[in-house]
């Protein structure tokens, strides 16, 4: 029997968040972003699994319309902010340095905590910073990619 158990149930609730951000977004026909919400859309989810000194190097999801993520654990001293700057942190909007050209990228910092879920755009450049306190940083990642 394929029983997916509480994966399927996470699946569910990952997209029923999708749908309700979706819903509140803004209707702008004139934006370049918004005027292509997708009216029909497909889920693609992993588990990320990060190590302490292991981090995410900066990279966009070119299939996905809006990305994210869900925080199932991590180390109690990146959610307390107690390790020194962002480590442990996802940050969003800085590209690599080949494609920066000099100019500064607005960029947001988001500290991680379980329960905890964001969502933007997949076009934007993402990445997570190493960390040395214990344990690991156990996320579900994810992809909304419209349905053509």
């Amino acid at each position: 029997e394929n029983d997916p158990g509480p994966v399927a149930d996470l699946v569910r609730w990952i997209e029923q968040s999708v749908h309700d951000y979706l819903s509140a977004l803004p209707t702008e026909r004139s934006h370049p972003y918004l005027a292509w919400t997708p009216d029909a859309w497909e889920l693609d989810a992993w588990g990320v699994v990060i190590r302490p000194g292991g981090y995410q190097e900066a990279h966009i999801h070119q299939d996905g319309w809006i990305s994210g993520v869900y925080y199932v654990e991590v180390p109690g001293a990146i959610v307390a902010g107690d390790e020194d700057g962002p480590e442990g942190c996802l940050e969003i909007g800085c590209p690599p340095d080949a494609f920066v050209g000099g100019t500064p990228f607005p960029t947001r910092i988001l500290r991680p905590r379980p329960g905890r879920m964001h969502f933007f755009p997949s076009f934007h450049w993402h990445r997570t910073f190493p960390y040395a306190a214990g344990g690991d940083r156990i996320c579900i990642a994810f992809d909304v990619r419209p349905r053509v």
